[in-house]
């Protein structure tokens, strides 16, 4: 039978653990104490304008191309939708605007949705349109024109242009303007 004998040895080991352990323990807190954390800090309306335009963009395609299969009214079925589903938005984010470009046939259709008037240009021609919340029948919030292959339009001094070269064509640009007038848009 083995009988273990304590000596000083033994114990002394056993205390350079406890110091080891203990320091290690004292400069983690320290570490973590007073190290600055690195981490992305996402704006919660932002990330709900990505989710409103990314929604807006699939519903429009899946109803538009539901409208062309059934040789539908697309066009005016199409702005019913813009219409209702910038009224939801509305009710979510009053600061979230749409501006849509829409070519079906020989038609191009533009719609603004924004929180000013704009003067959209296409083949050279200059239409007036009112945000969709100032509109009058005098001066609409959209206009219906001749199929065009470039609408252009400028917005808080920007120039923003669509190319529009397909028979059936759609392009959505959202707007969320933030509290201090910044502008982030989606394209």
């Amino acid at each position: 039978m083995f009988v273990k004998k304590l000596n000083k040895k033994n114990t002394m080991d056993k205390k350079g653990q406890l110091y080891i352990f203990v320091a290690i323990i004292v400069c983690s807190v320290l570490v973590s104490v007073f190290s600055t954390a690195s981490f992305v800090k996402y704006d919660a309306k932002t990330i709900q304008l990505d989710q409103l335009c990314s929604h807006f963009e699939s519903e429009s395609h899946e109803l538009i191309n539901a409208l062309i299969s059934n040789n539908d009214f697309v066009s005016s079925k199409y702005d019913m939708f813009a219409k209702n589903y910038y009224s939801y938005t509305r009710t979510i984010n009053k600061d979230f605007g749409i501006f849509y470009v829409f070519t079906y046939k020989n038609t191009t259709h533009v719609g603004n949705m924004l929180d000013s008037s704009i003067n959209v240009t296409s083949d050279s021609k200059t239409y007036e349109l009112l945000t969709y919340l100032k509109q009058t029948q005098v001066k609409p919030f959209d206009a219906y024109f001749d199929k065009s292959t470039t609408v252009t339009f400028m917005y808080y001094n920007h120039n923003y242009t669509y190319h529009m070269t397909k028979d059936v064509q759609l392009d959505v640009m959202c707007v969320y303007k933030k509290s201090n007038g910044d502008l982030t848009i989606v394209t």
